[in-house]
């Protein structure tokens, strides 16, 4: 062990660098779980806390510098979370504002390949999850049991072409998150994959697209274009549920928690009648779809 912090409101919560890796520790030193997500296996040489954004920063011998931004929920997670289906953990207050682009456009701009850069964070209301198990298809489940079947020395069983029919027809499955205003209007819908295990999904603050249905994947490559977006919400308070979607239907895992945004409130020339801006957004993006 190279270095150590203790996160400043959970006194045991702990964080430690070692030869091997970045580990932490939600009981007073107890238990270690390694905590890696992209970092490589290296030896992790110093570990700095910043405090306002719950940020842990460190640094390793080969020179990397990692930042995990706001490691707030490893202070609520517990044991008894492992056994729950699922679990959304408390959402931090979400700042809303526009990311600028110093360089142009998005990326390092025109400043050519040599120029060092490394993305920022996603701006949005950031949604920190766990789920327990894969949602698996039809198909995940039969091999699944064929393995089992060849490790005991058993012969698997050859599916009838109804079964095979089945599983090809079977859609995928997916989790959705709803986010909802104070009022319990929808105001987006968000799949992510149904894979196992603590991940974090983004809601950019904006409304759906209100354009036609488009299932091209959008190329980063073209600089001068962006993906179709919905106007911006509000600030104000909100709610998110998560629901899984499993051989056609949806069924929810965990009911709606509130959080909070608010405008960073750093324009130049700021709105004074938010409301009235949303109005117009509606208009526009009624216009949109219908001009579709």
């Amino acid at each position: 062990v190279y270095t150590i912090a203790e996160d400043h409101v959970n006194a045991n919560l702990l964080f430690v660098g070692t030869e091997f890796g970045f580990y932490f520790s939600v009981d007073g030193g107890q238990e270690w779980i390694v905590l890696k997500n992209g970092l490589p296996t290296i030896a992790v040489k110093d570990i700095t806390i910043q405090k306002r954004e719950n940020d842990i920063v460190i640094a390793t011998f080969g020179r990397g510098f990692y930042v995990l931004d706001d490691y707030s929920p490893l202070r609520n997670f517990k044991k008894e979370d492992l056994t729950n289906a699922a679990t959304i953990y408390p959402i931090k207050d979400a700042w809303m504002f526009i990311e600028s682009l110093p360089l142009g456009v998005r990326g390092k701009g025109f400043q050519g390949e040599s120029f060092y850069t490394t993305p920022n964070p996603k701006v949005g209301a950031v949604f920190t999850y766990y789920l327990k198990d894969d949602i698996k298809t039809i198909k995940e489940k039969r091999r699944e049991a064929e393995k089992e079947k060849i490790k005991k020395g058993e012969a698997p069983y050859y599916p009838s072409i109804d079964s095979l029919r089945l599983e090809d027809e079977q859609p995928a499955p997916h989790l959705l998150f709803t986010v909802m205003d104070e009022a319990g209007n929808t105001v987006r819908r968000i799949k992510a994959p149904a894979k196992k295990g603590m991940n974090r999904i983004v809601w950019d603050f904006r409304y759906s697209p209100f354009g036609p249905v488009d299932l091209t994947q959008f190329d980063e490559s073209f600089v001068f274009s962006s993906p179709e977006t919905g106007y911006m919400a509000l600030p104000g308070n909100y709610k998110v549920s998560l629901s899984k979607f499993e051989d056609g239907q949806y069924s929810e895992l965990v009911a709606a928690i509130p959080f909070k945004t608010a405008a960073l409130n750093n324009a130049t020339l700021p709105a004074t009648d938010k409301k009235v801006l949303e109005e117009f957004g509606k208009k526009v993006g009624e216009l949109r779809r219908v001009s579709a």
